[in-house]
């Protein structure tokens, strides 16, 4: 939670989305019932996304295993993920939905 909430301030910080959105989004994730995942199931799928998108793979493997959506502030990894993850959503749409 705290690498998501970190995003969504470096996102902020650099105009990609509003004070507000960052405001709402991390209240949201306070809501949220989250819970832990080992890595190691979704290790190779990871790999096979990595092209391109290293530092973000694990999470694109994560939402493609579990065919959630995946919201971002990182525009480098909207433009890139959908390849891999039709369900990426841009953080100001998300709020849309």
């Amino acid at each position: 939670m705290v690498e998501v909430a970190n995003a969504l301030l470096v996102a902020s910080r650099r105009e990609r989305i509003s004070e507000e959105t960052y405001r709402q989004a991390v209240s949201s994730l306070f809501e949220l019932a989250l819970t832990i995942q080992p890595l190691e199931q979704y290790w190779e799928l990871a790999l096979k996304m990595a092209v391109g998108l290293p530092d973000d793979a694990a999470y694109l493997a994560l939402a493609a295993s579990r065919n959630v959506k995946l919201v971002t502030g990182d525009r480098r990894l909207f433009n890139a993920a959908g390849a891999h993850l039709p369900r990426i959503v841009w953080i100001e749409e998300w709020q849309r939905e």
